[in-house]
């Protein structure tokens, strides 16, 4: 009883949102800290019922995902946007896991979610940087390449290659390949 008490009080006090569902595949309990996330009381999220808050465009991957999973009894990771309780939806790495009793017997599963909102924010501006750079330099007709000096490998883009008068499927630089292109008298 004690170990259930603390379990509670660690799972409560998290910044992470859990869950867990039984053999029916609804889910019979979420931490305080989900019902605190999404405003919503526990007899509103048990069930089925957590999936009012989930965006209408991700829920059918969510089902999808879930209940695979749950037939194979296997681990799963996904991303989605649940709607916090101020109205706003939030990005969120779920990950479940199939939990067993002490014979091996399947009980369900036990999840987490975490809040990506702001990590998604920074990837998707950073692709939005790289793609940006990517048109300025084939517009300028300008190839990029990133020496790793320690490891000797060379990372280049497609227009790299083609200025060298290379397939850039093809194409693989390296250190040696590298300067074996450069002119002798150039190469101290």
């Amino acid at each position: 009883r004690q170990l259930l008490k603390h379990l509670d009080t660690v799972a409560n006090a998290s910044p992470v949102l859990f869950w867990s569902a039984g053999l029916d595949r609804g889910c019979d309990w979420f931490n305080r800290r989900w019902l605190e996330f999404t405003g919503r009381s526990l007899d509103e999220q048990v069930g089925d019922g957590w999936t009012r808050g989930v965006h209408p465009d991700d829920l059918e991957m969510c089902f999808r995902v879930y209940t695979a999973s749950f037939y194979e009894r296997r681990a799963f990771s996904t991303e989605f946007r649940l709607r916090r309780a101020d109205g706003k939806y939030r990005w969120m790495l779920e990950r479940g896991m199939p939990r067993y009793d002490a014979d091996g017997e399947f009980l369900g599963y036990i999840g987490s979610c975490v809040d990506i909102t702001d990590e998604r924010r920074i990837q998707e501006a950073l692709w939005e940087s790289e793609e940006r750079l990517r048109l300025a330099l084939q517009a300028a007709g300008q190839g990029l390449y990133d020496a790793d000096v320690s490891g000797g490998t060379m990372t280049v883009s497609d227009e790299y290659a083609r200025m060298l008068g290379y397939d850039p499927e093809q194409f693989a630089e390296g250190r040696d390949s590298w300067r074996a292109r450069i002119h002798p008298d150039d190469r101290e």
